[in-house]
């Protein structure tokens, strides 16, 4: 069942439905419905202080498999976002992609990212994907070492040098 929420401060309204998958410490699992998502995407993107251009999120949310979950606190305030979708993996076959995981501030060390990612890996299986790839900043070493930490190799480095 869809519920709405709106978040004290927020112009949109947070459409979604809760997964019958266990929470963690009082927090609760939900996939966001799909008028709502690209406003959410672009929130999410301003508090971990990234971008993404709005025609490549809107590409991406096109896709059939693709899918936004939140982790909702108290309050139905959500807490941290999971972002996937079918993508075009290292080797050239399909995989299932992780285009985005942000926790807020005041929530990040408290396990929410690992748990976000756990439920990246149970859609890519629910989804019929042998693996899951993502990118991950190089100046983002906690990222990095959450990903690590689940078993995620290095595949290709990329560089750059600002002349």
């Amino acid at each position: 069942m869809w519920q709405e929420r709106q978040e004290e401060g927020s112009k949109t309204a947070l459409r979604y439905r809760e997964l019958p998958l266990p929470g963690r410490r009082g927090l609760r699992l939900a996939e966001v419905d799909r008028r709502d998502q690209e406003a959410l995407i672009m929130e999410a993107y301003r508090h971990i202080e990234r971008h993404l251009d709005l025609y490549r999120i809107r590409e991406i949310i096109a896709r059939p498999a693709h899918k936004v979950y939140v982790a909702l606190g108290r309050d139905d305030e959500w807490v941290g976002l999971l972002w996937c979708a079918e993508g075009e993996g290292f080797y050239g076959r399909p995989a299932g992609f992780v285009y985005l995981v942000a926790v807020r501030k005041g929530h990040r060390g408290r396990g929410i990212g690992r748990w976000l990612m756990e439920l990246a890996e149970w859609w890519a299986r629910e989804h019929g994907f042998d693996a899951i790839e993502l990118n991950v900043d190089g100046n983002n070493p906690p990222a990095r070492h959450l990903y690590r930490s689940q078993g995620y190799q290095e595949l290709r480095v990329r560089m750059r040098k600002t002349l």
